[in-house]
């Protein structure tokens, strides 16, 4: 092999490391868009129980 044991340690880390960003990015995204769309409801109803009064 043309790389040492610790090299491959180190890509390998690097690699997870890249996949679990890659990975929690995209959940970040949906979370978001997720509560946002929440708070949209919220604010609705909000207005909908404040004009009531």
């Amino acid at each position: 092999m043309a790389t040492t044991k610790s090299q491959r340690l180190g890509i390998m880390i690097i690699l997870i490391v890249t996949v679990v960003g890659t990975i929690g990015s995209f959940a970040a995204l949906i979370l978001t868009t997720k509560n946002q769309s929440d708070d949209a409801a919220r604010l609705k109803r909000y207005k909908m129980i404040t004009k009531q009064k």
